[in-house]
Parts: structure tokens; sequence; C-alpha cells
């Protein structure tokens, strides 16, 4: 009798073993934030207050290295400023939908000093380009010789923008289109615009709404600042 009880505890022991949740676990069973990578963590403190971050740098058994939105663009001594607050001023149910976040939390508890990347302000603005680009404005060009063809902004060469084109023509509808996509990626990057890389490519892509909004339909008036503006956003690298 005694032998059957120790072996059904030992069965159970393998069993626990295999089951029961670990920190990795537990991470896989909490629910998952929906949060886009270019918006901002939403945590609570320990009095329910919500506090807006931009940047979590490290979870360790002192507490959360982490940054608020910047007050002023990131320009010459003004850096991004890092705060470290203990766990006990976080309302740590509030973590649970960051599961990276969390994880590194159960193992900060543990003794462990976790460096971490977590925020927007971490998030590259190259996949905005890259969504922008995908976006190639539909512009008909004509020549002084009567041809006319559709300009191609990404492969070309801004040295072709010459003044042989003597105008251009866009449709209401695809500018709608294009400003519209535009708008819905530059809308991604306003969190972040206290970074002046972010500062930079904000303005190149006002630049270029403001020189798709210019092209009318069937215009004989062509502008090659505004073409270079669209060339200057959506051309490849190494032709500007």
């Amino acid at each position: 009798m005694k032998f059957l009880q120790l072996c059904t505890i030992g069965v159970l022991i393998v069993i626990a073993y295999f089951i029961w949740p670990t920190s990795n676990s537990i991470e896989k069973l909490l629910p998952r934030s929906e949060r886009n990578p270019w918006e901002l963590i939403t945590l609570k403190s320990s009095n329910g207050s919500l506090v807006e971050i931009v940047a979590i740098h490290q979870a360790s058994p002192s507490g959360l290295t982490f940054s608020l939105v910047p007050s002023a663009p990131l320009i010459g001594s003004n850096k991004l400023k890092k705060i470290t607050t203990p766990w006990a001023n976080i309302n740590t149910k509030s973590m649970s939908p960051y599961r990276e976040l969390y994880s590194a939390y159960k193992r900060a508890l543990d003794g462990e000093k976790v460096p971490l990347k977590i925020g927007p302000h971490f998030y590259p603005i190259d996949d905005v380009l890259r969504t922008i680009r995908e976006i190639q404005p539909r512009v008909e060009v004509y020549y002084s010789d009567g041809s006319s063809n559709y300009y191609n902004f990404r492969t070309a060469k801004r040295s072709t923008l010459s003044t042989k084109i003597s105008g251009w023509s866009m449709s209401n509808a695809e500018k709608s289109r294009v400003i519209e996509a535009w708008s819905e990626s530059r809308d991604k990057l306003e969190q972040l615009s206290y970074r002046r890389d972010v500062i930079l490519f904000i303005n190149r892509i006002d630049r270029g709404i403001k020189a798709v909004d210019s092209i009318q339909p069937k215009s004989r008036v062509f502008s090659i600042t505004a073409a270079k503006n669209i060339h200057e956003l959506v051309g490849q690298y190494h032709t500007y």
C-alpha cells in the first residue's frame, strides 16, 4: 500500500514538473497588449494615477528605470531623462498586458538586472519610411516636345527633373489617396516629435504632402521645387 502511495506521489511530482507554470509560461498566459510600436506605454502608479512612458530601459531588484515624454526636443544638451522608481510605487497589474516587461519584472524579483528597450522611443522611423515609399504618387508629366509619361519618383534620379518638363497632372482622387496615406504615417510619429531625426522626417513628409497638394489635374504648370520635395521623400537614398 505504501509502495503504491509512493508511486502515486512520484508520478504527481513528475507531472507537476512539466505543467507547473514557469515565468515563461506565465508570460504566455498573460493578455497581449494591442499597443502599436509607436504608441506610448501606459502604467498605473500605486495610487491609481496613469503614467505615460516613452521608453523603458531596465528592470532591476531596486525598481523600474524609464523615461517620460520630454517636454522639449532632444537637441543639443537636452537629453532623455531616466527615472528609477521602486516596484512599490507601481501597480504591477498594469504591466501584465506588456509581456516582455512583465517577464522582466518577475526576473527582477529574483535578483536579476534586465536591460530593456521597450517603448516608442526605440521605434525606427525606417518602418514609416518604407510605408510611405509604398505609396507612389501617380503623376503624369508633359515635356516641351509634346510627349508625356508617368514619372517614377522612386527610381528616377533627381537630375532628370529638368526644365524640359513643361507641366504635370494628378487627379484629385489620386491626390487624396496619397495625402491620406502619408498623413496617416505622419500621425504615427507625432508622439516622437521630440526626437531630432523624427522632427526632420516630419518636415520632409510635410513638404511632400504640400507638393502633392499643389499639383492640379491637367496642369500646364510645373514646379521643380515641389517635384524635388516629392522625390526627397519617396526616392531611393542613392538618387538624391
